[in-house]
């Protein structure tokens, strides 16, 4: 494996005891794709790399100090070009600019904080893959939260892709696939995780409040953003071969399991890039289907999108 830095500060904040050493891209033998992802996320005169790294299967990293732009998107953009990328990649954020949610909604990138983009390349069949991969986000971050302990345990999703302790949003996360018919080419996952800080967001009805880990557990070292990443990552590359794997069902259950919407009522709202929302659907909810679609009281057809709302 090899990790790509701009600041060899950030890089041991975040995987201590690496040895980092400087030279430039020219000289290093890696993949087309992986030298397109270092020359943007990176300044020439600024590169720090390890290889005698070890972080289970992951193949390429690059941790970027303050990043101008979205990795999230430099990924997505990346996968439509004919290069060769390692089939596991993750970049990570101290801070940032143009970070964004679902439909382009900011999402705050501050220090102390996880904003973290992954890139696998399954090159594979996956059945049901538009369901597959907003569960793999969704379960590895509620593992990685229980591993932490009380009151993180008690974290929990609200539909689709919110993860909220004691209903206060804590994370995130976006999902983009490349795929032909049923063949999946490339995954990126954008997840974003408050540790140390709550960002400044305006309050709404779908998110009225956010909190970050610290919150709960206040100065515990637990919750520092090296051992969280690490936990993430693990996690993640285990939930990615369950679905290689053809093993949705363990995920799909969990992720009803820890649902903050069962059998609550909810509003669920349109989702227009521009204009007013408009109600869709409005009742207590009573199954999430093998889609993620909602089934709700005396209403016949499934939700199946939109914004939601939980109800006191």
């Amino acid at each position: 494996m090899i990790v790509f830095t701009d600041s060899q500060d950030f890089g041991s904040h975040l995987f201590p005891r690496t040895q980092w050493r400087s030279q430039g891209l020219s000289g290093l033998n890696i993949e087309d794709g992986s030298r397109f992802l270092a020359e943007r996320m990176l300044e020439p005169q600024s590169i720090h790399f390890a290889t005698e790294f070890s972080l289970g299967a992951w193949n390429s990293a690059f941790l970027v100090e303050h990043s101008p732009f979205s990795q999230f998107d430099l990924l997505v953009a990346a996968c439509g070009r004919p290069l060769r990328f390692p089939n596991k990649i993750f970049c990570v954020a101290g801070s940032g600019e143009g970070f964004h949610g679902q439909r382009g909604r900011p999402w705050a990138a501050v220090k102390g904080n996880l904003h973290l983009s992954v890139m696998f390349q399954p090159q594979k069949i996956i059945p049901r893959f538009h369901v597959a991969f907003p569960l793999l986000a969704a379960v590895s971050v509620l593992e990685t939260l229980d591993g932490l302990g009380e009151p993180n345990s008690r974290a929990g999703v609200k539909w689709v892709n919110d993860i909220l302790i004691e209903g206060a949003k804590v994370a995130g996360f976006v999902t983009h696939t490349q795929s032909q018919e049923q063949e999946v080419k490339s995954v990126v996952l954008g997840i974003g995780l408050n540790i140390a800080t709550a960002p400044p967001v305006p309050p709404d009805a779908f998110v009225p409040r956010v909190a970050s880990l610290a919150h709960y557990l206040p100065g515990s070292e637990v919750c520092s953003l090296s051992q969280v990443l690490s936990t993430l990552l693990k996690n993640l590359d285990k939930n990615y071969h369950l679905i290689l794997e053809g093993k949705i069902a363990p995920l799909l259950d969990f992720y009803r399991e820890r649902s903050l919407v069962l059998g609550r009522g909810v509003r669920v709202m349109s989702d227009p890039i521009s204009g007013d929302p408009q109600e869709l659907a409005f009742g207590r909810v009573l199954h999430i289907g093998e889609n993620l679609e909602l089934y709700i009281e005396d209403r016949s057809a499934p939700v199946t999108q939109g914004r939601l709302i939980l109800e006191e």
